[in-house]
């Protein structure tokens, strides 16, 4: 790396808000939008003007980011521009803003090397918000400075990603290897005190479906056999764990047995699949754009008001479901364009993995991770922090897996 006070250029401007983009953004709530901001602003004033020569697996990516913001917009036109819908577009057109960034940071050879070393120290960060949370305040879980066990389960996830393959392309500097390993064990014991039910669930489906096309069928007992005693002394070694396990399970039988699940209000598991059902009802009635941005909630009322959903179905922003909430709010024009978004991304990704190793299965997870993921949660593509967060490590991959350059220094 770049010593860290030589003369201030724009690449190093760069690589040092990328360093303290993860760190900032767990320590003060907002402050993961405010540095995505800078990092625009860093991008759109570039000291040296280069042409960009654009690889089409990057032009297609960009577009379609566009075509997404786009959509939302005509969305919400078409639906009726409210107050709602103005505070929305500083979150929507995040997806805009991801375009100059994209350009910057292609351009900064040690960007992945750079955000990494700033996921290790916020994996630290946030092991301290989580210890002393639990340890003073009144709160049976993580919350972190967002007030979400998700989103910290979620960015717990990226950080172990991330440092995985910090720590596979590290063959030299041995303090770094160090920082890394810290950040990754910080990271995972994050992950299991946030108790999010959903991540969890992510990780055991990500860890599956990697083995299943990482390895032949004739080599998976290996690592279903470890896969298997991670999972099952993880369950009966700590009651923490095995407590939001159980509570899923007796929620979905209780769920399933009621007579009339419509009329009853339900916990998290029994309303999650209550939004989900109204998010189709919903949809139907504009299947082609939707129903515009922050609708969703004022959409499902009449229904839960006639007593075809739960009234917990009208009391979330959103359907804790990224598909769904693309569906609702652009409809199929839009659901189609984020699902192309990831899919395309995750293709590219796999291709990238043939000469950059590191950097392209790092890229692969990290997509697989956010599209198993949008499946039950909705809060990484609705919320600005979140996204913000999403983009910037989606670029660092990006470029990194694109240009196979990115591990090492020039």
């Amino acid at each position: 790396m770049p010593p860290i006070f030589a003369p201030l250029s724009h690449e190093r401007l760069v690589y040092a808000t990328l360093f303290l983009f993860p760190i900032a953004g767990n320590s003060i709530r907002s402050w993961t939008g405010i540095f995505f901001g800078l990092l625009f602003a860093i991008a759109l004033f570039p000291r040296n003007r280069v042409k960009f020569g654009l690889l089409r697996s990057e032009v297609v990516v960009l577009v379609t980011a566009a075509a997404i913001f786009t959509t939302v917009v005509l969305s919400n036109l078409i639906n009726g521009w409210d107050y709602p819908q103005t505070k929305g577009l500083g979150v929507y057109v995040r997806w805009l803003m991801f375009i100059p960034i994209y350009l910057c940071i292609r351009y900064c050879r040690e960007s992945f090397l750079w955000l990494a070393g700033g996921t290790a120290f916020a994996s630290l960060v946030l092991l301290c918000q989580c210890l002393a949370e639990l340890a003073f305040l009144d709160v049976s879980r993580a919350q972190g400075v967002y007030d979400s066990p998700g989103l910290i389960g979620v960015q717990s996830l990226v950080f172990i990603i991330m440092l995985f393959g910090a720590i596979k392309a590290n063959r030299a500097d041995q303090r770094l290897s160090v920082i890394y390993w810290l950040g990754l064990f910080s990271a995972l014991i994050c992950l299991i005190l946030s108790g999010s039910r959903s991540t969890y669930i992510l990780s055991l489906a990500l860890a599956l479906l990697l083995i299943v096309l990482l390895y032949k069928p004739k080599k998976f007992l290996f690592p279903l056999v470890i896969f298997a005693v991670v999972t099952s002394s993880s369950y009966l070694g700590s009651d923490f764990v095995a407590s939001r396990v159980n509570s899923a399970l007796v929620e979905i039988r209780e769920y399933i047995t009621l007579e009339n699940p419509a009329k009853v209000s339900h916990a998290s598991v029994g309303a999650r699949l209550e939004m989900w059902k109204v998010s189709i009802l919903i949809a139907k009635e504009a299947p082609m754009l939707g129903v515009g941005w922050r609708n969703f909630q004022s959409r499902a009322q009449p229904f839960s008001d006639q007593g075809l959903v739960s009234p917990s179905a009208s009391e979330h922003p959103h359907p804790h479901n990224t598909y769904l909430e693309f569906l609702v709010t652009t409809g199929v024009v839009g659901l189609l364009l984020l699902v192309f978004f990831l899919v395309y991304s995750a293709r590219i990704a796999r291709e990238s993995a043939n000469f950059e190793p590191i950097i392209g299965n790092v890229f692969y997870v990290f997509v697989l991770a956010f599209t198993i993921n949008a499946i039950n949660e909705g809060g990484a593509f609705v919320y600005g922090n979140a996204l913000s967060f999403f983009l910037i490590y989606f670029a660092v991959l990006l470029a990194g897996s694109q240009f196979g350059r990115f591990t090492t220094r020039p």
